[in-house]
């Protein structure tokens, strides 16, 4: 297993820098976990709150914007 180096950690950082937002590419990654889910048992939730919390939650996943040069700093 791969120890968690500072190197390691720069490197997805740049990894993740390097690559724009692709809104079609995380939908079909999340289209594929929900099936999962759903195939599992676990989604939908018993409690319909809970199934709010959760459609706030993939709002905020799905929520792509642009990046700046100004955006980019290690935060």
């Amino acid at each position: 297993m791969l120890k968690r180096t500072k190197r390691l950690r720069d490197f997805e950082k740049e990894q993740i820098r390097s690559e724009s937002p692709d809104y079609f590419r995380n939908l079909e990654i999340y289209e594929a976990l929900h099936e999962e889910a759903v195939a599992l048992g676990v989604l939908p939730p018993d409690d319909p709150m809970e199934a709010a919390r959760i459609d706030i939650q993939r709002t905020r996943v799905f929520h792509v914007r642009e990046n700046t040069d100004s955006d980019r700093g290690d935060a």
